[in-house]
């Protein structure tokens, strides 16, 4: 069934709703500020009734979370650490997000940070900081809204004037330089009214090489068929594989219309475990329909471990279940419309289009030519067209590449001696 999570550092609650929309699926723990997280929960106890015990115990701790001050040990933003007797509504949401897992020297790291300010009221004073270490430089151009404090190598936004429950994105460009270490870490400290300071979690970049595992291997007749329609079991086996999902039994996650001799019937119930796919109100999974535009989109966003918020989408995604996810993954320069301002939302998913989404929920591809060229694998999948890399990166065999951008990955060599089975 569709679930609305809320998450707090020591407790996970995942309420069993109809309201995200169909195959809705879980955020990750641990993105949701204190204040919006008592609101969720407040809010599901609402929409039910409060018909039982449990539903009150929500009430009390929902009503407390958004009365009272919080401790150290509840999660603010992307999971960042609040200061002991911080008042949780003071707090909005901010997450740091990179384009890229890995990064070659000389490559280009693109960043984003998403802000959303929960409160009810304007805040006209909110600072966001980016400390950069030595082997990384900011790329000037372009660079819109922050001033770029050489001396003490810091990235600084002034937000003036963020509207009530208001969200916007900023992005900035940095350059790998050959003295980068193994790894950059970066962080964004957010600053209130001159002193409410706290910093949302590292996120992590490896330089060097990256190693992908295949998840689409064609169809016996050798073929791609990157028009056909993937279904929600397809998007199940994909996940399962390339996250190399456990067995669950006894079945957690029982459907009305996945029986046990369904081919899929093990992914479905390993991705439901997983909290990467859910069902519909009524206790049924639809295996076999095509999977939607806009729950592909949910699901890229999950992968990515990014949180939605309300971003402005397409012409035709205002009411939609989906439309903050939607309006985010376009923010973040990850999905485009379909032309005239539509995006299509409750539309089918082509293999083709689901090749790209996935990919980049996995930080992959397009997969150009580099040290070796790019194999053809799919005679109905040609060279030049605009799906060859999403298609090929996520095809047959693995591959070692490296990445100098955002859309740049470069092919090394192909490793089928350590390209994992497939079930």
């Amino acid at each position: 069934m569709p679930r609305s999570p809320v998450a707090c550092q020591g407790f996970f609650l995942v309420f069993q709703t109809g309201t995200q929309g169909p195959g809705s699926y879980f955020s990750p723990p641990g993105f949701c500020s204190a204040k919006s997280c008592a609101l969720d929960i407040q809010q599901e106890y609402d929409l039910h009734g409060g018909g039982d015990l449990l539903a009150g115990l929500f009430k009390k701790m929902a009503m407390g979370l958004a009365t009272t001050a919080v401790a150290a040990t509840c999660i603010a933003g992307s999971g960042a650490s609040v200061s002991a007797q911080t008042d949780a509504s003071d707090l909005p949401e901010v997450q740091l997000i990179s384009d890229q897992e890995t990064i070659a020297a000389g490559g280009t790291l693109s960043y984003h940070i998403l802000y959303h300010n929960v409160q009810n009221k304007n805040q006209s004073n909110v600072y966001l900081k980016v400390q950069l270490p030595a082997g990384v430089e900011v790329e000037t151009a372009g660079l819109s809204g922050a001033e770029w404090d050489a001396q003490n190598r810091q990235l600084i936004w002034h937000l003036q004037g963020a509207s009530a429950n208001g969200a916007q994105v900023l992005h900035f460009n940095l350059k790998a330089q050959e003295n980068l270490g193994d790894w950059l870490e970066l962080s964004c400290q957010v600053e209130g009214d001159g002193s409410l300071k706290w910093e949302t979690p590292k996120v992590k970049v490896k330089k060097g090489v990256q190693i992908d595992q295949p998840f689409f291997i064609g169809y016996p007749d050798g073929l791609f068929h990157p028009e056909n329609l993937i279904t929600r079991a397809e998007v199940a086996a994909v996940i399962a594989h390339i996250k190399k999902l456990e067995d669950v039994s006894p079945v957690d996650h029982p459907y009305s219309d996945v029986p046990s001799g369904h081919w899929a019937n093990k992914v479905i119930n390993k991705v439901s475990n997983a909290g990467y796919m859910g069902g519909y109100a009524d206790g049924s999974f639809h295996p076999d329909d095509p999977i939607s535009r806009a729950e592909l989109v949910r699901l890229m966003l999950t992968l990515r471990g990014v949180k939605p918020i309300p971003l402005g989408g397409f012409d035709d995604t205002s009411d939609n279940w989906a439309k903050d996810a939607i309006g985010t993954a376009k923010s973040l320069g990850m999905i485009d419309g379909v032309g005239g301002g539509k995006f299509k939302p409750n539309g089918n998913t082509e293999r083709q289009a689901a090749a790209k989404l996935l990919n980049v929920g996995l930080f992959r591809g397009p997969l150009i030519d580099g040290e070796i060229a790019v194999q053809q694998h799919f005679p109905d999948v040609l060279p030049g067209h605009w799906s060859f890399g999403w298609i090929e990166e996520a095809s047959v065999v693995a591959h070692e590449s490296l990445h100098k951008g955002r859309g740049r990955e470069y092919l090394i060599r192909y490793l089928p001696e350590q390209t994992d089975p497939f079930e």
